[in-house]
């Protein structure tokens, strides 16, 4: 179990420019529907991403998905 946490601490840190970049374009694109602007300044902030991190962010996130079932499967 140590080290499925110290993996999940590990890939956090690696990867927390590209996370951190996630966190702020979803607080904007949060801050914009709550102000219910038009859709292509929606896109327009979603296009921030690139599908490449996009595709890294879907591949984290199902990461540590995992790493979380398995550690609590040993609680």
């Amino acid at each position: 179990m140590s080290n499925l946490i110290q993996r999940h601490h590990f890939e956090k840190e690696r990867h927390k420019k590209l996370i951190d970049k996630r966190d702020k374009v979803d607080e904007i694109l949060h801050s914009l529907r709550e102000q219910n602007v038009d859709e292509e300044q929606i896109k327009e902030v979603e296009d921030i991403l690139s599908p490449i991190e996009k595709e890294q962010i879907r591949k984290l996130d199902a990461a540590f998905r995992k790493y979380k079932i398995k550690i609590h499967s040993f609680i």
